[in-house]
């Protein structure tokens, strides 16, 4: 009776153990030996390699490659704003607004003309071309500023009336160097006789003005 019971035993156990090992699922093997849960594996792992390829930016290989915009930017920045260059020993310089007004030395004289002597006319021309300006501007009491010289023409006259002789005078019968001088203000012309040293007479209608 023992002997039975036991039997019985081992066979129920028996089964129970088939039941259990038919109840676990087998991985099945493809083509090339994996398993499912290899592929499973490898298909993930394709996948996430396609995202970090699809994630890294086209390189345009047509033309040459160009700095970001920002870069570019700061680039011409630092080559733009530079207010102060560097002198010889590496200092600052700022850049500095002159006033010529403060270099230009102040023209000389007492604020009266000054004739210069045009191409061809000697300094004593000159000279005697100031003297006449002289005569004529305490003759018509100006300043000297408003005349100016129309001619300077240096001349030899026959005797001492200079060109220019006054009525009932007796003059020396000699060559006297000097000069005719044109002197203009407003519309009106002057015309003065002189001799090399500082005599200059305005001369009207070939006698001397009174």
């Amino acid at each position: 009776m023992k002997a039975k019971f036991s039997l019985v035993t081992l066979l129920l156990l028996a089964l129970l153990v088939a039941a259990c090992s038919s109840g676990e699922v087998e991985p099945t093997a493809n083509d090339d030996g994996a398993t499912s849960d290899e592929n499973n594996a490898l298909t993930e792992i394709d996948v996430t390699e396609d995202a970090i390829i699809d994630d890294v930016p086209e390189v345009d290989s047509s033309g040459p490659a160009s700095l970001p915009v920002a870069e570019q930017a700061g680039e011409e920045g630092d080559d733009a704003a530079q207010p102060n260059a560097p002198n010889s020993e590496g200092e600052a310089v700022s850049p500095v607004t002159v006033n010529l007004s403060d270099i230009t030395p102040d023209a000389e004289g007492d604020g009266e003309n000054v004739v210069q002597p045009a191409p061809g006319v000697p300094d004593l021309g000159v000279k005697m071309a100031n003297t006449a300006m002289q005569e004529l501007a305490k003759r018509l009491n100006i300043d000297i500023s408003e005349i100016d010289v129309t001619l300077i023409e240096e001349r030899e006259w026959s005797d001492g009336s200079l060109g220019c002789p006054q009525e009932g005078y007796m003059y020396t019968q000699a060559l006297v160097p000097g000069y005719y001088i044109l002197l203009t203000t407003g519309d009106t012309e002057y015309a003065f006789h002189t001799d090399s040293g500082n005599l200059a007479i305005l001369c009207v209608d070939g006698a001397p003005a009174p």
